[in-house]
């Protein structure tokens, strides 16, 4: 009876562990692929903001379009207000691979209202 208790529990620990190892290595594995990503915040060609994204943060917006919609939203936040739905938009937010770049032009939005800080910006 004992041997059999033993066996089991040495079974279940070992799955436990592979079962860490694997979630581990794919989170591993994930981060890897999406390093190195950053976001460009354009307004009439010139670029205002040049971040690096986190690799989770890479994978939410490829995973959904409104989480892009809300990452693009609060890049430009402070820069501005949009008037429009910033994945709908034709040339707002482009998704490059190639480059590893999300591309944010403000000036897509014929109504964009810009704040104060970036008028402030434009006069320098």
């Amino acid at each position: 009876m004992l041997d059999f208790i033993g066996t089991e529990t040495i079974a279940a620990l070992v799955g436990v562990i592979v079962g860490a190892l694997i979630t581990f290595g794919g989170t591993r594995i994930r981060n890897w692929r999406n390093r190195g990503w950053h976001v460009v915040l354009r307004h009439d060609g010139e670029a205002l903001l040049r971040r690096p994204i986190s690799p989770q943060r890479v994978q939410e917006v490829h995973g959904d379009s409104t989480d892009l919609a809300v990452f693009a939203k609060h890049v430009i936040s402070p820069y501005g207000r949009l008037q429009c739905d910033p994945v709908e938009t034709v040339g707002l937010v482009e998704i490059s691979e190639a480059t590893r770049q999300i591309v944010i032009d403000v000036s897509r939005d014929p109504n964009f209202q810009p704040s104060e800080h970036l008028l402030r910006i434009e006069q320098l």
